[in-house]
This record gives structure tokens, C-alpha cells and sequence, in this order.
């Protein structure tokens, strides 16, 4: 609560001198979403304003240029929406203030998304009670050919934790859908084989 700025974003540090962290804004205001919902006390002030924060950064339609490792084993760069908006879209249908102009706008564009945004986009119209537009946007496998670079900075993209928010947006918007099991074997693989991980993952 002490390091929620006046816009709704969350700082990483209480000095005053970081900057509000879009990232770890939905996080938070995912994990406030799971107290309130196993009975912790949280002040409903702190997730609205997370929600108001969130609603006007996913109407700005942002995009991120990312790294991808190509065919040749070497790195090149694509230019994709930001995957900050589709965790929000996410985190925003999950507390029942879902976005859909933006959730919409991204739907006809599929194309342009990454593999975990066009997930996290599926779940967030699962939580709308939108089934049609769940089966439309949600891949049918995961996209191997897609391998992202690790991000240190910004969504903290990398290629475990990727495949990971894809399961955990699915479980807790399609708990029998079959994919789980797949992903949740290839993210359990993933983790056996790093030797080391961040934070984020």
C-alpha cells in the first residue's frame, strides 16, 4: 500500500525515487486478488486503484520491440504488443472489470501477439463469460518455433515463465482443459533443466 503512487501503479522501493513498474502493478494486483480471496484482509482501496491504473495503461495500446532466437541460432528482434497489456486484460477480468474494447482491438489481431499474450488474452475472455471468443483466441499447442529471449526488465519475459503464465491463466479460467496437462509437464521439464532461475520465474 506504501508504495502505490497517485496514478494506481506500484514502485518497487519506498524511496521516492523508483519508477511505477506496469509489470509488477498486475502482479500485485493479481496476488491481492488471491488474498481477498482466501479470506486475508486487504484495504479495497489499494486493488481499485491498481484497476484504474491498469484500465488506462491497456487503452494506450503500447508495443515492445522483443527478442526472439531464430532458426540460425542467432537472436533477432520483433516488434509485438507490449505483454504488460494482456497480464493486465487478465488480472482486470479476473476481478470482474474487464476491459473489452482493448480485449476486442487485440482479438482481431491475433497475429501480432505472443504466445503467452494470446493466452492470457484467451483466459481474460473466459472470466468474461465470453466461450466463443475463448476458443477463437486460445492457440491449440503451444508455438515451439516462438523461443524468447529473457527479459530482465519490463514483463520479465523468458521462456519457462512464459509457458508458465500460460498454464496458471488457463487453470484458473478452464481447470479441465486438456492443454494443462501438456503445459504443465513442459513447464515442470523446463524448470528440471535450468540451473538457475529468477525471480519472476
Amino acid at each position: 500500500e506504501g508504495l502505490q503512487q497517485y496514478n494506481g501503479g506500484l514502485a518497487y522501493w519506498p524511496d521516492g525515487y523508483s519508477t511505477v513498474s506496469w509489470w509488477a502493478t498486475a502482479y500485485a494486483g493479481n496476488f491481492l486478488y488471491e488474498a481477498t480471496k482466501a479470506g486475508y484482509s486487504v484495504n479495497p482501496k489499494v486493488p481499485e486503484n491498481i484497476n484504474r491504473y491498469l484500465t488506462e495503461m491497456v487503452k494506450q495500446k503500447g508495443s515492445t520491440e522483443y527478442f526472439y532466437r531464430n532458426e540460425a541460432g542467432g537472436w533477432q528482434t520483433k516488434v509485438k504488443p507490449n505483454r504488460e497489456i494482456f497480464y493486465s486484460l487478465y488480472v482486470l477480468a479476473l476481478t470482474g472489470k474487464q476491459h473489452l474494447p482493448t480485449m476486442n482491438y487485440y482479438k482481431a489481431r491475433l497475429d501480432e501477439l505472443t504466445n503467452d499474450s494470446r493466452y492470457m488474452l484467451a483466459c481474460a475472455y473466459a472470466l468474461a463469460g465470453d466461450n466463443r471468443s475463448f476458443n477463437a483466441v486460445l492457440p491449440k499447442s503451444w508455438d515451439t518455433r516462438e523461443i524468447p529471449g529473457w527479459m530482465t526488465g519490463g514483463s520479465f519475459s523468458s521462456p519457462v515463465r512464459d509457458r508458465a503464465i500460460a498454464l496458471y491463466t488457463l487453470l484458473s479460467s478452464d481447470p479441465d482443459n486438456p492443454q494443462i496437462a501438456v503445459l504443465a509437464r513442459q513447464v515442470g521439464e523446463m524448470v528440471n533443466q535450468a540451473k538457475w532461475m529468477s525471480t519472476q520465474e
